[in-house]
């Protein structure tokens, strides 16, 4: 029978104006209640957004970010063409890479119950990590936007949009609803809690923010939080380092000796190469910013020759036409390819990708060729070794 039978069909059109999927809602209470095509050549659920053909044009200021198909019409037929939804998957961290591209700002509607709440925290690591400013809706007598128009009307949603809270607030809110802090020890676990949402936060200017203000909402001092959010930080990136590291050897052990020989001689810098190449192969904006001079990087920072030929040939077809994966099979043999398409699918299967990542592994690379150089020049820096050179050429015109 019909994959779709008995569904009312929603048409998933790209950025292009082009009908590359369909969705099914039911007509009754079947389950699932949503079905989507199945990801295909030309379709990926992960890389479309619902609406974002309209909305791209209305989101430049802020965008709506909505759970379902039905929010998304309900909010375009009240007036509000800048409203987008994920076709019935959690947000990914390509979704949040598309929708920086068009918006800065993101309104999170999702509905008030628990499965909403714990998608919005996702939605607000993933679009905060690629830059994006994030706010969330909290909606009073209704559980969607859909049910809130139809209840109050557009002018009450509007008002309701002015009024969103940022991310911090939103988590803040929801710790402190979980705990009785007139209670010492409920008020220690709330702080705990309070501290690891602090910690996440990239900026150190956001994390002095955050602490002064939980500070106040649990009535402690703003130090002994930030104290706290700094030390579970540090936790977490010698974890990330720790992990990275056990991924450079076990990766790097795979084909090192055959494929990448100069590998063995800097383990660190090998893995740097490996992320970095993998970053852009994968990300299109990494790519385009090294064009654009966002990124200071140059074939000459590649500790290994082999890194150094295939991030030339990313940009060389990036700056030609735009990258094409498969036309790296002309300048590499197919081991070379098997091992490009590891270093694509390990970056993939991380959840740190955004720029953050990309500039500091960009800073590790440059410090570990730079170091090379020294030893190589006899422990001599390049501002040295031509403090030397006008030193004898100054000796030389002397005699």
């Amino acid at each position: 029978y019909d994959y779709f039978r008995n569904r009312v069909i929603f048409p998933i059109v790209d950025t292009s104006r082009n009908i590359v999927a369909f969705g099914g809602r039911v007509m009754d209470d079947s389950k699932p209640k949503y079905l989507n095509s199945s990801d295909t050549p030309a379709f990926k659920k992960s890389k479309n957004l619902f609406a974002l053909n309209y909305a791209k044009g209305f989101c430049g200021d802020q965008l709506i970010l909505c759970e379902g198909y039905m929010d998304v019409i309900a909010l375009h037929s009240a007036g509000f063409p800048n409203a987008v939804a994920t076709l019935g998957t959690a947000i990914t961290e390509e979704h949040a890479r598309i929708i920086s591209r068009y918006t800065k700002k993101v309104i999170i509607s999702y509905d008030s119950d628990e499965a909403g709440q714990k998608a919005a925290n996702k939605a607000m690591l993933l679009l905060g990590k690629v830059g994006v400013e994030v706010r969330v809706l909290k909606m009073q007598g209704a559980k969607d936007p859909d049910e809130f128009i139809k209840k109050k009307g557009s002018e009450a949603f509007k008002s309701l949009l002015g009024e969103s809270r940022t991310g911090f607030e939103y988590k803040l809110e929801a710790v402190l609803s979980k705990h009785d802090i007139s209670q010492v020890e409920e008020k220690r676990r709330a702080a705990e809690e309070i501290s690891a949402v602090i910690s996440d936060y990239h900026s150190t200017v956001e994390r002095e923010l955050y602490s002064k203000r939980a500070g106040e909402a649990l009535s402690l001092s703003a130090d002994a939080i930030r104290t706290d959010a700094e030390r579970l930080r540090k936790k977490k990136i010698r974890e990330f380092n720790k992990d990275q590291t056990k991924e450079a050897h076990a990766s790097l052990r795979q084909y090192s000796n055959k494929i990448n020989p100069d590998a063995a001689k800097n383990l660190r810098a090998a893995y740097a190469e490996e992320t970095l190449l993998g970053l852009l192969m994968i990300y299109p904006e990494y790519r385009e910013g090294i064009i654009r001079g966002e990124y200071e990087l140059l074939p000459d920072d590649f500790f290994t020759e082999f890194g150094r030929r295939v991030f030339s040939a990313i940009i060389e077809l990036e700056a030609s036409g735009g990258f094409i994966y498969s036309l790296l099979g002309e300048s590499f043999n197919p081991d070379e390819m098997s091992a490009l398409e590891d270093m694509q699918l390990r970056r993939k299967s991380l959840a740190e990708n955004g720029p953050e990542v990309f500039r500091s592994t960009v800073d590790i690379l440059k410090a570990e060729t730079q170091k090379r150089s020294i030893e190589e020049s006899g422990g001599l820096s390049l501002e040295e070794k031509l403090a030397q050179k006008r030193k004898r050429l100054e000796e030389s015109r002397k005699k």
